[in-house]
């Protein structure tokens, strides 16, 4: 009676018109939608039509007996929300084999996602689709449609939900039965997980109604209680391994407080089932807006005496040389090559400061502009890297500076004439002996782990890690990396491979165990050329990652003003010994792959179709799909298929995964190029395997393009 009470009252107020005062009203800090237990926005256990801004980026945690979830949780778009997130079941074990997994919890993994179909006007709701357990084990698989909409400051909550979703006191038939007959039963999962299961999707005899309402407590800093009814079918809620009772639950309404932080971190608490506590947090951020964290207290340098240096340089030509090679150091940047001709003065130049291109222009002409000559009109400024240029901006100085009084960056960005030119150094009167050979090297702590596997859910290994590069010239250099073991708790591993296939990947443990000492992970020989204006080229030799060394190259074709590009690589690479040292085993193989780029410059979104040959010898396809924000975030997920079976495959039937990559100066109030970033496979088997080989070309060309300058004209004045 309660319940249906309650129903009654959620409908009323959903459908009533805007009354009293605008939510608007009740604006205050940290306002931003909350997280339910599952980890994605929404009530207590039901989600909701609301999405964060794009660029955001989370962890979510929960406990809620018998399950604990945590997760990475991404916004690549404001309309798609997708979480990767493990479950702990702890009333159940990882497998009945207590040697296989010992007294381990059962993990349960999997992705949500949700798609928002209509945005919220004044009069219509927010409506959203989205999958729970989608491509998991389909334990918690279903599907759902919701509305939200805002009155005053209470958010309501309406949908309908399939599969484990289907339950609870408003439980009706399925109205797609009545459609087709594949509709009326749920196809059960399969066993090896990682499908995507669409024979089930929006099947079953019975659908659930659910819904609630948030209200964002007025002057409270955010401060809201949350009540929902929930549709969580917990008869299917079964641990079949333990032959446990379905989960028991007195009530199907929820209630729960949450309690922002600050605009970072939420708690949330509540009673779920009418007789469990809940409690769970999440720490998000926009990390994709331009300036997430800190704005740069670098600023741009002033040239002492530049009125004088200006005038000293009127007079002869090799002053301007040494005052642009001595000022531009300010800014940490690096002048290789320089010309004056009549009004125009053309300087190239190399940094490893600044991580946007744009902002190392804007740079370098405000240091010209400061100490060159009035009758120099044009300045014409190039990006040194390695063997090539990767663009030639002729910059008109009057409209530069015009237009820096006011930070218009974009009408000053369309003034400047950019196009692709190809290094030839005997063009240039001034040119600086360069320094090479040159090394450069770095020692830090990193880590290792090894996550979700049977011999214990987290294990890894803290170490210390040294990096060092040898420049011989602008073609030709090597790169090193080696790691002395620190602690680790490797002792646990024991899982050996099971796979069918060549275990290029499987071995895992045996190679944790066998560098926990120390290894070297990379010695890697690279000769770069720039054949022509839109070819580049790549060679190597050497130890190319922890499982791999060999021989080979890439060639990409990447028009400077085009959206797309193509790439060939092709390696002979053999397998290194378990402890990480210059010794090799019996297993070899030649792998290559064509790569098509496809960049989409509105969005900045960048797909690539990768098709070849993998390590283990199966042929197929991987699609690599990945957004890039202001910032320098990017968000990307991948998928790939072979002419292996999914039971050659096994476990997760086909290879899959997420990773994200930003620059670390969106942490500090420093320029830094450095960038770091993280990926993950919800299981790593053998096939669809690709080498690794620490960069490819498209990466190491990424400022040699138009789009990308295009994307970050906003940072020609910083």
């Amino acid at each position: 009676m309660i319940t249906t009470n309650i129903l009654r009252l959620i409908l009323v107020l959903f459908f009533v018109g805007q009354i009293n005062a605008s939510r608007l009203d009740y604006l205050f800090p940290y306002n931003n939608p909350s997280f339910s237990d599952y980890g994605t926005l929404g009530l207590i256990q039901m989600p909701n039509s609301r999405f964060l801004e794009e660029g955001s980026l989370g962890f979510v945690w929960s406990r809620n007996e018998p399950y604990m979830r945590g997760g990475i949780v991404a916004y690549p778009f404001n309309w798609f929300e997708i979480i990767y997130k493990y479950t702990d079941i702890n009333d159940a074990l990882y497998s009945n084999v207590k040697a296989y997994s010992g007294g381990q919890s059962l993990k349960d993994k999997g992705f949500d996602v949700k798609f928002r179909l209509l945005e919220e006007s004044y009069y219509l709701p927010s409506i959203s689709f989205g999958f729970r357990d989608f491509g998991g084990t389909n334990r918690f698989q279903s599907e759902y449609l919701v509305a939200s909409k805002f009155i005053n400051n209470f958010d309501f909550t309406l949908g309908v939900g399939w599969g484990v979703m289907s339950g609870g006191n408003f439980s009706y038939k399925n109205p797609l039965t009545d459609l087709a007959d594949t509709f009326i039963e749920r196809a059960a999962n399969d066993g090896t997980g990682g499908t995507f299961s669409t024979n089930a999707w929006l099947s079953g005899r019975n659908i659930g109604l659910f819904g609630g309402v948030e209200w964002m407590l007025p002057n409270a800093k955010g401060h809201r209680i949350k009540l929902e009814f929930d549709s969580n079918n917990y008869d299917k809620d079964y641990l079949p391994l333990e032959g446990k009772r379905p989960i028991k639950a007195d009530t199907n309404v929820n209630i729960g407080y949450t309690v922002p932080i600050n605009n970072l971190l939420q708690l949330n608490f509540g009673i779920t089932r009418g007789n469990t506590f809940q409690f769970g947090f999440s720490f998000t951020h926009n990390y994709g807006q331009r300036t997430p964290f800190f704005n740069k207290t670098d600023k741009p340098k002033r040239v002492k005496n530049a009125e004088i240096i200006k005038s000293l340089n009127s007079e002869n030509k090799q002053y301007l040389y040494l005052t642009s090679l001595r000022d531009l150091q300010l800014e940490g940047i690096y002048l290789q090559y320089a010309k004056l001709e009549d009004e125009t003065y053309t300087v190239r130049y190399s940094h490893s400061k600044y991580y946007n291109a744009t902002t190392a222009i804007g740079r370098a002409a405000r240091i010209i502009d400061q100490i060159a000559p009035d009758d120099v009109k044009t300045i014409n400024l190039g990006e040194i890297n390695g063997p090539f240029i990767n663009f030639d901006a002729e910059i008109d100085r009057h409209s530069f500076n015009l237009n820096a009084k006011s930070q218009d960056y974009s009408t000053s960005f369309s003034t400047i004439n950019f196009k692709s030119k190809k290094l030839d150094v005997n063009e240039y009167e001034f040119k600086p002996k360069a320094k090479f050979p040159f090394w450069s090297y770095s020692f830090g702590p990193a880590l290792r782990s090894h996550i979700g596997g049977p011999d214990g859910f987290a294990l890894g290994q803290l170490w210390l890690r040294g990096d060092g590069r040898i420049v011989f010239d602008r073609n030709n250099s090597i790169t090193g990396s080696v790691g002395v073991g620190v602690y680790d708790n490797f002792d646990e591993l024991k899982q050996k491979s099971n796979s069918i296939l060549p275990h290029v990947r499987t071995e895992i443990v045996q190679y944790l165990k066998g560098t926990r000492d120390y290894n070297i992970t990379r010695i890697q020989y690279d000769n770069i050329q720039k054949p022509s204006s839109n070819f580049y080229t790549r060679f190597s030799v050497g130890i190319f990652e922890e499982m791999f060394g060999g021989i080979g190259g890439e060639i990409l074709y990447r028009p400077f003003n085009s959206n797309f590009g193509v790439g060939v690589d092709m390696y002979w690479v053999k397998q290194r010994d378990y402890d990480g040292m210059l010794d090799f085993i019996d297993y070899s193989v030649v792998t290559g792959h064509t790569t098509l780029y496809i960049q989409e410059p509105r969005t900045n979104v960048l797909v690539r179709l990768i098709g070849g040959r993998y390590l283990a010898k199966d042929s197929g396809v991987t699609l690599d799909v990945s957004r890039k924000f202001k910032s320098g975030l990017s968000m990307g997920i991948f998928a790939s298929k072979t002419d292996i079976s999914q039971e050659e495959f096994g476990e997760g039937s086909f290879d899959k995964g997420f990773y994200f990559n930003m620059p670390l100066e969106i942490f500090f109030q420093s320029y830094n190029k450095a960038v770091t970033g993280y990926g993950l496979r919800p299981i790593t088997r053998d096939g669809a395997q690709r080498l690794i080989t620490g960069y490819d070309l498209w990466g190491v060309t990424n400022s040699a393009s138009f789009n990308t300058l295009n994307r970050t004209k906003d940072y020609i004045y910083d």
